[in-house]
């Protein structure tokens, strides 16, 4: 009983200390939400005339009214929009 619950809890803290911190991008020094492969976003600087291209039109679109930045609700994600750009996005 003993061996197996020290095997149970290595596993553990090998599995927490090499978990989302360690893979998890980094961008200006700012720690980014893991990619997700399997929903695909549209990448920082991608001009809003792309994004309807790649995505289409929105589900829900909003703008933000202390900065005037937009954004655009897909459902599963969201597109954080400065200046024409994309500034990031959002899986959820």
């Amino acid at each position: 009983m003993k061996t197996t619950l020290a095997a149970v809890l290595l596993v553990s803290s090998t599995v927490l200390s090499s978990g989302v911190q360690a893979n998890t991008p980094v961008s200006d020094g700012v720690r980014m939400a893991p990619s997700y492969p399997e929903r695909p976003v549209p990448p920082r600087g991608t001009h809003r005339t792309v994004v309807l291209e790649m995505f289409g039109h929105p589900a829900i679109a909003l703008t933000d009214a202390d900065t005037g930045s937009d954004v655009w609700d897909y459902g599963t994600f969201r597109v954080f929009f400065v200046d024409d750009e994309v500034e990031f996005a959002r899986v959820w």
